[in-house]
This record gives structure tokens, sequence and C-alpha cells, in this order.
């Protein structure tokens, strides 16, 4: 994390690729880019760097693209809880749109299965 908030250069393309890889068809992938951004989300987030939202928000959009996968699913909302938790500062409004369209997602799914 100390060299990408040196080069923000690096820092975007490091953010971009790592947000691709997220939603990736590979399951391993995916967690490790999810894992990789909930690191660096915590690192920027102590130092008050202006990128920590945007990880925040591609994390967010991860979960939205992953929902129907269990393990991702999971791991995600584990992880983001302990974000949640460990930094009080995190506008949890970047999360609540998305979880909120997820769980109309979800009901809507589980309405039209029956």
């Amino acid at each position: 994390p100390e060299k990408l908030q040196q080069r923000e250069d690096v820092r975007s393309q490091t953010i971009n690729v790592l947000k691709t890889l997220s939603t990736d068809k590979f399951r391993p992938l995916r967690i490790c880019a999810n894992a990789q951004m909930f690191r660096l989300l915590e690192a920027f987030s102590k130092d008050r760097n202006p990128i920590a939202p945007t990880i925040f928000k591609n994390l967010a959009y991860s979960l939205i693209e992953n929902h129907e996968d269990p393990t991702t699913k999971e791991f995600m909302m584990k992880n983001l809880a302990q974000v949640i938790e460990d930094i009080p500062a995190i506008p949890v409004v970047f999360i609540a749109d998305p979880l909120i369209k997820l769980l109309q997602e979800d009901e809507t799914a589980a309405y039209t299965t029956l």
C-alpha cells in the first residue's frame, strides 16, 4: 500500500485491475482480488487517502455482481461487516443502496420461483 500511495497512476491501474478481477468467473481469482481491495481499503482508510471511498464502492459493486455465488457472497458480507466495525468513519450509504437493491432482487427472485 505504501508504494501505491506514492504513485497515483499505479494506484489507479491497480484498483481498476482489482475491480475487474473481483467479478471474474474464476472464484479463487475473485476472492483474491476482493481480499486485496479489503486490505487496501483498510490501509488507505487509516491514512484518510481520498481513494478509499472508491475502493469501498468497488467492493459494494463486487458484492452485487457476485450475489449469486454463496461462497463469494459470504466472504464479501463478512469482510464488509468487519470493515464497518473497524472503520466507523466509513459512510455506509455506499453499501446501503446496493444492499437494498440486492435484497429486492433476492425477494423478487424468491417470488418468481414459487
